[in-house]
């Protein structure tokens, strides 16, 4: 029997492997079906499994490398408000230009209608609001919701 960590240990993350660590890699040579004793620091294979153990982990560390931490963005909330000052523009010029419209007959979520092919109903009803005061108070809570988004994703994933 070979103890393996030292031949293994500088070739990943971990240069001084802790007990969990050589736990999770003995759980990683059991789900190979390769033999092993465990010690506290030390993981012991045959000697002539000893290359296949440690590629076996290798490639185990490889596909799980850690996830780099999201870094905040820069603050850039003037794109976003000139955006959602453009909906608003165009939701009341759409009301101004043809206001006898019947705007909530014309678009709202019908299940017979959408059923016999008016499909767009399903997307026209998410923009159709009851008054201004409506529309303004979801425009504020997609500002702010998108303003917190776009500080940990930025703008573009955002939207």
């Amino acid at each position: 029997m070979t103890d393996i960590i030292p031949t293994l240990a500088p070739r990943t993350r971990h240069s001084h492997p802790d007990s969990p660590t050589v736990r999770l890699w003995a759980t990683v040579l059991a789900s190979q079906g390769l033999a092993y004793q465990l010690d506290d620091t030390s993981l012991f294979v045959p000697t002539e499994l000893a290359d296949q153990a440690i590629a076996e982990i290798l490639a185990y560390e490889a596909e799980n490398e850690p996830m780099p931490l999201l870094q905040a963005q820069p603050d850039s909330s003037s794109p976003e408000l000139m955006i959602f000052a453009l909906i608003l523009m165009c939701m009341a010029g759409a009301e101004m230009l043809w206001p006898d419209m019947d705007w909530l007959g014309k678009g709202r979520a019908h299940a017979e209608l959408i059923q016999h092919g008016e499909w767009w109903r399903c997307v026209t009803a998410l923009f159709l609001h009851v008054d201004a005061g409506h529309l303004l108070s979801n425009l504020v809570a997609l500002a702010v919701l998108t303003w917190l988004l776009s500080r940990t994703f930025g703008t573009g994933l955002v939207w």
